[in-house]
């Protein structure tokens, strides 16, 4: 796998960069202290920034020496930051990639989730050339879900709390494979 850490994209209206220190005050603004986000979190909704800036230096270590990557989504109209992707694990055995994501819920319903996924998906089979990609859903966060179908994933499997990141819980498995990307692309 090619070194993820450092990689920017862009889309029409979004920039997806490496995210630093610097950007915990907005995570914490726009997401981390957003219940409606952290209810499918691992982690309890942040009750101050300077749990968010230990939170996210952890995260950005973890990220660096794992070679994964966290991927700020920000707004180009305003510069904020206002969610986040990751690669959450890369299974080189299978060259299989986790991904997941979270955004602040004053930006649902805006398509920017799906235009986010949508990129870092194409960047990861077209750059990357991973031969599978596969996020998991908290059972009830259908919304997740649906997000995941728009971007090309289908359901393939209910988990139970199998994750790093989710120690328990039901989740729904949803997977593309390259050749049901390029597929997609060539329709």
């Amino acid at each position: 796998m090619n070194k993820l850490s450092s990689v920017w994209l862009e889309t029409e209206r979004l920039i997806l960069r490496k995210q630093t220190l610097e950007d915990a005050e907005m995570m914490y603004n726009n997401c981390f202290s957003d219940e409606k986000v952290m209810k499918f979190m691992p982690i309890p909704t942040y009750s101050n920034l300077d749990q968010a800036k230990r939170s996210l230096k952890k995260a950005i270590v973890i990220a660096e020496q794992l070679n994964l990557s966290r991927w700020g989504i920000v707004l180009k109209e305003n510069n904020q930051m206002i969610g986040q992707i990751r690669v959450a694990s890369v299974e080189p055995k299978d060259e299989s990639i986790e991904i997941s994501y979270a955004l602040g819920s004053a930006y649902w319903d805006r398509g920017i989730a799906h235009e986010a996924l949508c990129k870092v998906i194409e960047f990861l089979f077209t750059k990357i050339e991973a031969k599978s990609i596969w996020a998991s859903q908290d059972i009830d966060n259908p919304r997740y879900g649906k997000i995941l179908q728009k971007c090309g994933l289908s359901y393939f499997r209910d988990s139970y709390g199998r994750t790093s990141y989710h120690p328990e819980g039901i989740f729904r498995d949803y997977r593309i494979t390259s050749e049901e990307y390029f597929r997609a692309q060539n329709q």
